[in-house]
């Protein structure tokens, strides 16, 4: 849908929470995994995202109805992570994709659907390729940090026994 299509009331602009004290919807705002967690937790993470089952429930429509693509349905239009602008939905037959670099493509929603599918295949596959040269780095890392920490040790019980001994007169 193009930016067009959506009316967006900027006199009105205001935070998510402001929006849905307003309403009297709610929103969650957990927006899952922080990049600094672990790539352990990457790939169920992104499985649970896009693969079937949502990782929590979805919220309520704003209007009230059953039918989420109606013409007219009040929705949020993101600006930032956590700024949202209200708008109304008019075309809901087209999307725009983002397919990179700032391009973006009008799809039909089914083309859109199958565009992300195939996208999310192909990055599960990269996933699974780099994951077994990730968890060697990762072995390396923790073999280098034991040596490192044998090696502090004993420098710490060199040093706790030339002051034991005390200093030598010349």
């Amino acid at each position: 849908m193009y930016m067009t299509d959506i009316h967006l009331k900027r006199s009105d602009m205001c935070c998510v929470e402001q929006w849905n004290r307003r309403k009297g919807a709610t929103f969650p705002t957990d927006d899952g995994p922080s990049p600094g967690n672990s790539h352990k937790k990457a790939r169920p993470a992104s499985l649970s995202q896009h693969g079937g089952e949502p990782r929590r429930p979805l919220p309520a429509p704003v209007g009230g109805t059953k039918d989420p693509t109606r013409p007219g349905k009040e929705l949020l239009v993101p600006l930032t992570s956590s700024m949202y602008v209200p708008g109304t939905l008019n075309d809901v037959e087209n999307v725009l994709v983002d397919v990179g670099t700032g391009y973006y493509v009008e799809k039909k929603v089914e083309d859109s659907k199958g565009f992300f599918k195939r996208k999310i295949e192909f990055l599960t596959k990269q996933i699974e390729k780099i994951q077994p040269a990730l968890q060697e780095k990762h072995a390396m890392k923790q073999a280098v940090i034991e040596v490192m920490n044998v090696k502090i040790q004993q420098l710490q019980q060199s040093q706790q026994s030339s002051q034991m001994v005390g200093p030598t007169k010349a």
